[in-house]
């Protein structure tokens, strides 16, 4: 799922992607993997060279993760929302302006919760988990995806009123998996 995201973020930017030489390039490196978890960051330039970077994956404690709301709407029309780039800015701008907390969560000009900056989200409304469509203004996550194929969560626009009434709040992605979150009022 993450090579077909890369693919279609390649695609999109105009970046030569070379799916069978990523492939084996991963194939190598995991030969070189601990019994360890590991983080895999893989980067590919517009010219199509590849970088990879691999970090021990620290323990995740299972803490509730405490949350701040974004000071300022995101513009849900910005491309770089929508793919995963080394653009950061809008996501290290909101995690600056709000210190001391676990992650910080986006939401646009409607007033639409969009993402956290490290994770996706999903609200508990009944006993239905129920996550933001990518049109909110937001990364597509692959464990996002596997989740929603499998129908454990599925999408809504979630409005921040929603989020502040909601009755459990979870924040996840692929490297650290689900996670129980509250959001600080």
């Amino acid at each position: 799922m993450h090579i077909q995201r890369l693919k279609n973020s390649a695609e999109y930017f105009g970046f030569k992607f070379e799916e069978a030489e990523i492939l084996l390039h991963l194939h190598e490196l995991e030969k070189s993997f601990c019994d360890s978890p590991m983080r895999v960051r893989l980067e590919l330039s517009r010219r199509g060279k590849i970088k990879v970077d691999i970090y021990k994956l620290e323990n995740s404690s299972q803490e509730i993760l405490k949350l701040a709301l974004a000071k300022a709407p995101i513009d849900d029309k910005n491309p770089f929302l929508y793919h995963k780039t080394t653009r950061r800015e809008i996501y290290e701008k909101a995690r600056e302006s709000c210190p001391g907390y676990d992650d910080v969560l986006l939401w646009n000009e409607r007033n639409e919760v969009c993402e956290g900056t490290l994770a996706n989200i999903a609200i508990l409304e009944g006993e239905i988990w129920w996550t933001p469509p990518i049109s909110s203004g937001l990364l597509p996550g692959t464990f996002r995806e596997s989740l929603l194929e499998s129908g454990k969560i599925k999408e809504k626009v979630i409005h921040l009123d929603e989020l502040k009434n909601a009755k459990s709040i979870a924040l996840f992605n692929s490297v650290r998996g689900w996670r129980l979150a509250t959001l600080d009022s």
